[in-house]
């Protein structure tokens, strides 16, 4: 298997739900991003990254506070989720909002290009350490990096619905659990080395970052179409 299949499986795959995703999945990632955007106060003129952007969460709420003098770009490999993106920015009128296709594991920029990166439940997808090695390239030397993402906490009541979910998919959709699979395992990789506090600080500090914080907090979420989530 090419090393880029899984992730440009999982790219395919929200491209497909995009329009679910806009409609159920952000709702819910609203303010747990309002929470992220606590811990970083954007500044008026800054240049900022929001890395696997979706459909423009981050983004579009960061966009005020760089003002028309900012940039925020914001990537993703989903085309789909990043024209959703687009045109909410449009419907915005943020011209400082640029959304780009582009992988999060060679990202196409200079050293030192931002001042701050964000990345909202994206990182997981990736190849965590080659990610964070390339984020902490384009970041500038005074920079911050600030990012969300699940833990290896055990959630019964979760894992039961997505177990309950594959079974009830397994006759109709066996093609696409067989593609989900490979994304399945990289994402496994990341819960197992990175989903805790330790191991998170270990591969921030390999990838060079420092003064490095670090929590867990819970969240609950109320899913009323449970078909499109």
């Amino acid at each position: 298997m090419n090393s880029n299949e899984p992730k440009l499986a999982r790219a395919d795959s929200y491209d497909d739900l995009a329009n679910d995703y806009e409609r159920v999945v952000v709702p819910i990632l609203r303010p747990m991003a309002k929470r992220l955007l606590q811990f970083i106060d954007v500044r008026p003129g800054w240049r900022v990254l929001d890395a696997g952007t979706g459909t423009g969460l981050l983004a579009l709420a960061v966009a005020p506070r760089v003002g028309k003098t900012g940039k925020i770009i914001g990537i993703d490999l989903a085309e789909k989720m990043l024209a959703i993106a687009r045109r909410k920015a449009a419907q915005f009128g943020f011209e400082q909002c640029e959304f780009r296709r582009g992988d999060l594991e060679n990202l196409d920029f200079t050293a030192d290009s931002f001042d701050v990166v964000l990345s909202q439940f994206a990182l997981h997808h990736t190849n965590f350490p080659r990610a964070l090695a390339e984020i902490a390239r384009v970041l500038k030397p005074s920079g911050v990096f600030v990012m969300q993402d699940w833990s290896n906490i055990p959630i019964p009541a979760f894992e039961e619905f997505f177990q309950t979910l594959a079974t009830f998919r397994a006759a109709d959709e066996s093609e696409m659990l067989a593609r989900g699979r490979a994304q399945s395992e990289r994402t496994r990789e990341f819960f197992d080395s990175f989903g805790t506090e330790l191991g998170m600080r270990t591969a921030l500090n390999a990838a060079g970052f420092t003064q490095i914080e670090t929590h867990v907090e819970t969240y609950s979420a109320r899913v009323n179409d449970v078909d499109a989530f």
